[in-house]
């Protein structure tokens, strides 16, 4: 009656835990000799345990159930798309919009298929509004004092290494050139664990870059990221940055679709 679903395919996201520590926090509920058959002979790895009592498995898009099959290849894995709550993830603006043109979208996400019977003036006008909401925030929350009209990309991510969100860091040069052509700005946003120093240093990293950079690209990063900060966040942006290392992450950030 089980239904299983695989997640990110890094190591630390697959839970293993000795059989000491098994017996010491649960005893012996299931025989140990049983248990090992089901989830490991060395230690109890938690997906192994749920690849073995479920009766469906998916990865959460297509690419990575074929990931997913290379890992685990003695299992069937299906996949699904990931799925938002298309009216959590719509700001106030495109929610107004979408009452008008398409009622009945927050029951019935498929109509938004019919967006395009809404003008693309409105469609700006709504987008500059849910800017102008996340510019404001910013501002009051550091010390910048950004502009509504810069072409605005925003990153917001857990900390960790293989999200790379230095990528764009890469080429400074180029990064420059492009800044000359026409004003860009980043806003980054993620937590790092408190106690994995690895993950500290990325946000370092980051504010390194935005010192070297000495103002010519504004850079903001916005502390306590939440699930209100990130809604500002991929309504207000002009552009979702997502470059994690292949074939480590699998899908994207759908709310973005929805403004």
């Amino acid at each position: 009656m089980c239904i299983f679903t695989t997640h990110t395919p890094v190591e630390a996201a697959h839970d293993k835990f000795p059989y000491d520590l098994v017996r010491d926090v649960l005893g012996e509920i299931v025989p140990f000799d049983a248990l090992k058959k089901l989830g490991g002979e060395d230690r109890l790895n938690m997906t192994l345990l749920a690849l073995n009592l479920s009766n469906y498995i998916n990865g959460v898009s297509k690419r990575h159930r074929v990931v997913s099959r290379e890992m685990f290849p003695s299992y069937e894995i299906h996949a699904i798309t990931n799925g938002v709550h298309s009216y959590t993830w719509t700001c106030e603006s495109f929610r107004r919009l979408y009452d008008r043109y398409l009622p009945g979208w927050a029951y019935k996400p498929e109509l938004l298929a019919r967006v395009d019977v809404i003008t693309n003036d409105e469609l700006w006008q709504a987008h500059m509004e849910a800017k102008r909401r996340l510019i404001d925030y910013v501002n009051s929350v550091t010390s910048a004092k950004m502009s509504y009209e810069t072409l605005t990309i925003g990153f917001a991510k857990r900390a960790t290494a293989y999200k790379r969100h230095t990528l764009i860091f890469l080429d400074m040069e180029r990064l420059r050139r492009i800044n000359r052509r026409g004003r860009i700005r980043l806003i980054f946003a993620g937590k790092a664990h408190p106690r994995d120093e690895s993950e500290k240093r990325i946000i370092e990293e980051i504010l390194r870059y935005r010192s070297a950079l000495g103002g010519e690209v504004e850079i903001a990063y916005l502390e306590n990221y939440d699930v209100e900060v990130a809604a500002k966040l991929v309504s207000g942006v002009d552009i979702w940055l997502n470059t994690p290392l292949p074939p480590l992450k699998q899908y994207g950030l759908p709310q973005s679709h929805h403004r």
